[in-house]
C-alpha cells in the first residue's frame, strides 16, 4: 500500500467501497502477509504474533487482537467495529483512514507509530501507551483515556472531543495547534513548555492554572499606594 496519502481538511474516513458483505469464517494472521476487502466477525487473534502485516480494507467486527503483538503492522481503509485491543503491542505501526468505534484499547501499546486519518470513538483507552508516535491528523472522541500516556508524540492538529484524559501523560508532547476542548483534564501530567499552542476552553485554562500553581486574584484596591 502506498505511504503517501493526499489529505483534505479533516480527518478522512476509510474507503470500504468492495469489502464483500459475507464474513471470512476463519483467518490466521501470518508474518508479512497481506489481507485485503475481507469482512471479519468474531474472530479471535489473542496473543498471536505477526511481523509486518498489511491490512488495507478490512471491515472488522467483534473480534479480538487482545494481548497480541503485531509490529510494523499498516493498516489502511479499514473499520474495527467494537473489537479487543487489550495489551495488543503495535509498534512502529503505519495507520491511514482508520476508524475505531467503541474498541477496548486497554494498555495499548503503539510506539514510533505514524497515524494520519484516524478516528477512535467511544474507545476505552485507559492507560493506553503512544509513546514517541505522530498523531498529526487524529480524533478521539468520547473515548475513556485516564492516565494514557502520549509522552513524546506529536499531537499537532489532534483532536481530543468529550474525552477523559484525568491523569493522561503529556510531558514531552508536541501540542501545538492539538485541540483538547471539552475534555477533562483533571491532573494531567504536563509541562507549560509542552503546552505552547495548544487550544483549551476557559475551564481548562483554570484549572491548568491552578495545576502550575499559581494564584489569580482580582484587582485589590485597598492595596494601592
Amino acid at each position: 500500500m502506498s505511504r503517501k496519502q493526499h489529505r483534505a481538511a479533516g480527518v478522512q474516513p476509510p474507503d470500504l467501497a468492495g469489502v464483500p458483505l459475507e464474513h471470512q469464517a476463519a483467518v490466521e494472521l501470518a508474518p508479512r502477509a497481506g489481507y485485503a476487502r475481507q469482512a471479519w466477525s468474531n474472530l479471535r487473534f489473542d496473543a498471536q504474533e505477526a511481523e509486518d502485516v498489511s491490512l488495507e480494507q478490512l471491515d472488522v467486527r467483534g473480534s479480538s487482537f487482545s494481548q497480541a503483538s503485531l509490529p510494523l503492522v499498516q493498516l489502511a481503509d479499514c473499520r474495527f467495529d467494537t473489537c479487543d485491543f487489550a495489551g495488543c503491542r503495535l509498534d512502529k505501526a503505519y495507520l491511514r483512514r482508520v476508524e475505531l468505534l467503541g474498541c477496548r484499547l486497554v494498555g495499548v501499546q503503539i510506539g514510533d507509530a505514524d497515524l494520519a486519518d484516524v478516528r477512535f470513538a467511544h474507545c476505552n483507552a485507559r492507560m493506553a501507551r503512544y509513546w514517541s508516535a505522530s498523531l498529526k491528523q487524529v480524533r478521539f472522541e468520547h473515548c475513556a483515556l485516564q492516565e494514557a500516556s502520549f509522552d513524546g508524540s506529536n499531537l499537532a492538529g489532534a483532536v481530543f472531543w468529550k474525552c477523559d484524559l484525568t491523569g493522561a501523560d503529556f510531558r514531552n508532547a508536541k501540542l501545538r495547534g492539538a485541540d483538547l476542548r471539552g475534555s477533562t483534564i483533571a491532573g494531567i501530567r504536563v509541562e507549560s513548555k509542552d503546552l505552547a499552542g495548544a487550544i483549551i476552553d476557559p475551564a481548562q485554562a483554570l484549572e491548568l492554572i491552578q495545576h502550575f500553581g499559581l494564584v489569580v486574584r482580582a484587582e485589590d484596591s485597598a492595596a494601592e499606594g
